[in-house]
């Protein structure tokens, strides 16, 4: 990439997004060093909305794109940043442990367009980003929500409820949490 860099008289990382637009984006996914799940959605609330990226790469590179398969995109989601970042018992559904799960029709999963809303304290705004086409998650195998409408769409269930029956192409990712925040939800 230097190389590249010094022949096109840019700076690496500009000589690496370049080649991306130009060339294959899907071989950058796939690199031995990339982690496909970087989300800066609490740092910057009211200026951007990043937290959609695991929703886009479900919806464009693997839907619409074909550029992987579902399975490769859920171990690029899961198994690949509990691996690089050194959570030995997360990644993956396997007993003893700790999982969030997520069950969403991969026809119809995408993310829907940011929002503004006021609701931080002293009426300060954020943007929020929801998304079509999830049917309930899970955080330390709990259910955290139940369907709200005909369209998909998630909403915090009230305590007690029950999840929704699960069907169509549902699938289960396990996600990021800190060992204390998974104990404490059991």
């Amino acid at each position: 990439m230097a190389e590249i860099a010094r022949e096109r008289g840019v700076d690496p990382v500009e000589a690496m997004l370049d080649l991306a637009i130009e060339k294959d984006l899907e071989r950058f996914f796939v690199h031995p060093v990339a982690v496909v799940t970087f989300s800066d959605s609490g740092a910057h609330v009211s200026q951007i909305i990043d937290s959609s990226l695991q929703i886009h790469l479900l919806s464009h590179w693997v839907r619409e794109r074909q550029a992987f398969t579902l399975e490769q995109a859920v171990r690029m989601l899961t198994l690949v940043p509990a691996t690089h970042w050194g959570f030995s018992d997360r990644g993956l559904v396997r007993e003893g442990f700790v999982a969030d799960l997520l069950a969403f029709d991969s026809d119809t999963i995408a993310s829907q367009m940011p929002e503004v809303t006021n609701d931080l304290p002293a009426g300060a705004r954020r943007l929020v980003q929801r998304a079509r086409g999830i049917a309930a998650p899970w955080w330390a195998a709990r259910c955290s929500c139940a369907m709200a409408s005909t369209r998909g769409a998630a909403r915090a269930a009230p305590p007690g409820a029950e999840s929704p029956p699960l069907g169509g192409t549902g699938l289960a990712l396990t996600g990021m949490r800190r060992k204390s925040d998974a104990r404490s939800a059991l």
